[in-house]
């Protein structure tokens, strides 16, 4: 099963830094999804209200997420670089929300 991410154009001004993204689970519901990091070992886990959560290991997978939401271009997480409560889920796609 592939997991669609969809994460908020950055606007003008606003920090480029992964804990200011707005993150959606595609297809569920439209409540942002919640980030918090963990400050020993500077991880995130973000977690979506129907329980979907996801450990973001190391800053790769932080860095496409920010990326995309930069420049707008759809990103596929590394193998190894997250990880789901999940087991079927076997890509995460991460993908920009066209800005008005």
């Amino acid at each position: 099963m592939q997991l669609g991410i969809s994460v908020a154009p950055l606007g003008e001004g606003q920090e480029s830094s992964f804990s200011d993204l707005k993150l959606f689970h595609t297809g569920c519901s439209q409540s942002p999804m919640k980030a918090k990091r963990n400050p020993a070992t500077n991880q995130f886990n973000i977690r979506c209200d129907c329980g979907l959560e996801l450990l973001l290991v190391g800053i790769e997978a932080q860095t496409q997420f920010t990326y995309t939401a930069i420049n707008g271009q759809p990103q596929t997480l590394s193998r190894g670089t997250y990880v789901a409560n999940v087991a079927e889920i076997e890509s995460v796609s991460v993908v920009a929300i066209e800005s008005d």
